[in-house]
């Protein structure tokens, strides 16, 4: 039994910190539009989505059943690129859900796709994604990924070791991109090792690369060597001074 209610269910009120309980909803039985689609109804026991009746859905295609409101899904992109305003790029992230139909509607509301393995970038691109809107991330890239990305045109790389940094280096080097002038490296640096180190790190390679790096990437919450929380001030004021494009993504 959840000692407090949830809008997404009771699983999700046992984990929230004891301190910190939400707001009791001022209905129980609401459906809430930032856990439900904005087209969800119900009515006499009965839930819709977009005029669809649940157990219809069941019915036709079994369950368990995962359903996706399109108009829904492409007013909350558009809600997004609002809230982030003109010359921002706002990225979805493809490990939420990876389809070439959700994808085709992403890039068709103007946002880019974040990618984290070689599989998600195959799906972007079949979806039509264009390979300057999409981001390379994630931890221990294999090389053929990032090769495969480089190769596809990719317009950020997120690199997320000193090792990728040196590897990335080596490809553009070896294919040319270091004298592209169209193409952008983006940096992730949250290390155990320290901000400053990070960004001397990433400054030689972008020099090795013929690119400055292009921006940050980073999670509330990432700490230095310390264990706190690191101030990120000075890291962004040396990414400046580096050039290249300004892609901030926090």
């Amino acid at each position: 039994m959840s000692r407090l209610a949830h809008p997404a269910g009771p699983r999700h009120a046992d984990v929230l910190p004891a301190e910190h309980p939400p707001m009791p909803p001022a209905d129980l039985n609401a459906l809430d539009p930032a856990i439900w689609p904005r087209g969800a109804r119900r009515a006499g026991g009965v839930l819709t989505l977009a005029g669809a009746d649940v157990r219809d859905l069941a019915q036709e295609f079994g369950t368990p059943l995962f359903v996706l409101d399109e108009e829904d899904f492409r007013s909350r992109c558009r809600d997004f690129r609002q809230a982030f305003g003109e010359g921002s790029a706002v990225f979805y992230a493809a490990k939420a859900f990876c389809s070439r139909g959700v994808l085709r509607w992403v890039a068709q509301e103007g946002l880019g796709v974040d990618v984290c393995t070689g599989g998600e970038l195959e799906v972007a691109l079949q979806a039509g994604v264009a390979p300057a809107m999409i981001t390379f991330h994630g931890s221990n890239k294999l090389t053929g990924e990032v090769e495969d990305a480089v190769g596809a045109g990719v317009g950020h790389i997120v690199v997320d070791s000193f090792e990728e940094i040196a590897r990335l280096a080596y490809l553009a080097e070896s294919t040319g991109l270091a004298e592209s002038t169209g193409r952008t490296e983006s940096t992730g640096l949250a290390e155990s090792t320290g901000l400053a180190e990070s960004t001397g790190r990433t400054e030689s390679a972008g020099r090795t690369a013929g690119r400055g790096p292009a921006g940050a990437a980073g999670h509330a919450g990432d700490t230095g060597g310390s264990g706190e929380t690191a101030a990120p001030g000075s890291l962004v004021m040396r990414l400046r001074t580096a050039g290249g494009r300004k892609s901030w993504c926090v």
